[in-house]
């Protein structure tokens, strides 16, 4: 089958243009590459997984400011330890954060080995370490390669 165009950029570019804007970039690249998967993998729930990483992190900042201020002010240390629960928020949105980069890679893998047989193999260990350490690079490493490929054989 021939399946859509997957984002085509190099890798190298992303971690510039990630590095350049803070973050800021790479934040945006995740949901481009997560709404690309979500077309070639419907069943795909990174995406959630990626919204509730957001939510639980700003929430988890926000909490630990809110607290940590208010009991400076009170020279209360019950408030201020409070603030340690924006902490376990924050931990939490970097759970999800790694369930979805997890959930990528696995529907990454299956439909470019299954629907449209390219011959890359992310389930290995080798590929469980890169998606842990290097997951938007490593996905977008491979979604260029394929790009390219692609683009080789003809198809826009």
């Amino acid at each position: 089958g021939v399946g859509p165009m997957p984002p085509d950029m190099q890798w190298y570019i992303l971690l510039a243009l990630a590095m350049v804007t803070c973050g800021l970039f790479a934040l945006y690249w995740i949901f481009k590459q997560v709404t690309f998967v979500t077309q070639i993998d419907p069943q795909c729930t990174a995406k959630k997984k990626y919204i509730n990483a957001i939510v639980l992190y700003v929430g988890g900042l926000v909490v630990s400011f809110a607290f940590g201020v208010i009991g400076g002010m009170m020279n209360s240390g019950i408030i201020s330890s409070l603030s340690m629960l924006g902490t376990l928020l924050t931990l939490g949105g970097a759970v999800f954060l790694i369930l979805g980069h997890f959930e990528l890679r696995k529907s990454i893998h299956n439909y470019y080995n299954t629907v449209e047989p390219m011959g890359i193999n992310l389930m290995d260990t080798q590929g469980a370490v890169l998606t842990f350490f290097f997951n938007i690079y490593f996905f977008q490493y491979h979604f260029a390669n394929i790009a390219a490929r692609k683009k080789a054989m003809g198809h826009q």
